[in-house]
């Protein structure tokens, strides 16, 4: 009776023992199956994220490409003179010069572009005509 006693306690303490591994090996399986599905996910939504900023970028870029297409004809189709040209040019160098940037270089030809501007403000002013403030002494305009 003792020596079936003991048998039967042997294996219930071998039962639950190979209970306890199933436990442990079912509980990893699960925790290892669940970080890979995490970083599955992860990995799938910065890929995502990516694909989303790429087109985002894309369609900014045509929708720049179209606005400049659009004012380019625009221009042409009003046959600018010199003069809008030269203002255009300057409302660029403008918008340039308020970049982050603390150097800007002029091309070669905005001397050219400036003396059309200087020639719209000569005009401008001679179209005011009396209105315009008095010479100094010392300025070419007062001696010529």
């Amino acid at each position: 009776s003792r020596q079936m006693k003991a048998e039967r306690e042997r294996r219930a303490a071998v039962t639950e023992a190979e209970g306890r591994r199933s436990a442990q090996i079912l509980r990893a399986q699960g925790e290892r199956d669940a970080a890979i599905m995490e970083a599955e996910g992860r990995r799938q939504a910065a890929i995502l994220d990516a694909q989303g900023r790429a087109l985002a970028l894309v369609e900014v870029a045509k929708a720049k490409g179209e606005a400049i297409r659009l004012e380019f004809d625009a221009i042409h189709a009003g046959a600018a003179t010199p003069d809008v040209i030269a203002i255009r040019y300057l409302e660029s160098l403008g918008q340039i010069a308020q970049g982050p940037a603390n150097k800007i270089f002029l091309p070669y030809e905005a001397t050219g572009i400036l003396s059309a501007v200087a020639q719209i403000a000569e005009a401008a002013r001679d179209s005011k005509g009396p209105a315009e403030p008095p010479a100094h002494a010392g300025s070419p305009r007062a001696r010529g």
